[in-house]
């Protein structure tokens, strides 16, 4: 069970009728949330990962002479078949029963998993465990380097500087994942576009062309107020509502929210659900969203805009 004090959670579950906390757990959902500046969404993922784990390890003792690694590896197949386990605990004097169930997990999912627990393990300082302390990662040091300012004019790390900081390799490799052949069987095909537009009705069809044409997430879509474009210069702005980012009224925009709407960000667990969540970039910084086609797709947008306020406002009337 995940617990919600507030500004932090603690993991906790009951055997034997009494109350078991997982050990600091409550100090790395701190330490994610304000050291690592998690967004609470995240950090909720990374202790269900970890409770998960948990519970598995409280029913399935480690083998004699069975090291870490293959421990783990025994974990990510039960999370691959998925499991149940049946525990009991007293209640006034009878056993209640509580079926906790783990469905089978895909590969790619498997392995965020096992990120969570390695972030974990890293925060207690049992990093030991999953990492081999002698062997570097010089693959995916490499391809940092080659990414970096320092990499692009030929300056590579000290071999000091690796060993104090570079990543090492891990006892447990993860699954890997073969890339889709075809992605763009996923993608909405473009010659259907107008025919869509064409049969949406006013606020779907703002949201089709905020995302179709300006590429902007679902999320940030939908976090989309009227006070955030400036129709006289044809202009779109974004902004996150966890943030204090003012808009074009010179407003904060999560006071702007709460006045306005009603809605307090940090308790309104809808519209900061994990799918719907507001993510960088689209764009960077503070700047009006670029369009495709603008003459076209930007000029229908604010045409649907005034067609919506104007309907606003016959009803308000």
């Amino acid at each position: 069970m995940i617990i919600d004090l507030g500004n932090r959670f603690v993991i906790s579950t009951v055997i034997d009728d009494e109350v078991v906390t997982l050990d600091q757990a409550e100090e790395w959902s701190l330490w994610m949330l304000n050291i690592r500046n998690y967004k609470k969404n995240s950090v909720l993922g990374y202790l269900r990962s970890v409770e998960r784990f948990w519970i598995w390890t409280l029913n399935n003792p480690s083998k004699n002479d069975e090291t870490f690694s293959f421990y783990e590896a025994r974990y990510r197949k039960a999370l691959l078949d998925g499991f149940e386990i049946l525990y009991g605990h007293k209640k006034e004097n009878e056993i209640i029963w509580s079926l906790y169930t783990s469905e089978p997990l895909l590969k790619k999912t498997i392995n965020k998993e096992l990120v969570s627990i390695r972030s974990y393990f890293e925060y207690t300082e049992q990093r030991n465990l999953i990492e081999v302390d002698d062997k570097m990662d010089t693959f995916y040091e490499r391809s940092r380097a080659s990414k970096s300012f320092l990499g692009s004019v030929g300056v590579s790390p000290s071999n000091s500087w690796l060993q104090a900081f570079g990543k090492r390799k891990t006892f447990l490799a993860p699954f890997k994942i073969e890339k889709k052949r075809n992605p763009k069987s996923k993608a909405f095909p473009f010659e259907l576009f107008r025919d869509l537009l064409n049969i949406a009705k006013p606020r779907e069809k703002l949201i089709y062309l905020l995302c179709g044409a300006c590429s902007a997430r679902i999320g940030q879509a939908l976090n989309f107020t009227l006070y955030d474009y400036d129709i006289r210069k044809k202009e779109v702005w974004l902004i996150d509502p966890n943030s204090d980012e003012k808009d074009l009224y010179g407003r904060p925009r999560r006071q702007f929210l709460k006045e306005r709407y009603g809605i307090e960000m940090d308790q309104h667990h809808v519209h900061g659900a994990g799918d719907l969540q507001f993510k960088y970039p689209i764009p960077l910084e503070y700047e009006p969203l670029y369009w495709i086609h603008p003459e076209s797709f930007r000029d229908e947008f604010f045409k649907t805009l005034e067609v919506l306020s104007t309907a606003e406002l016959k009803w308000a009337v």
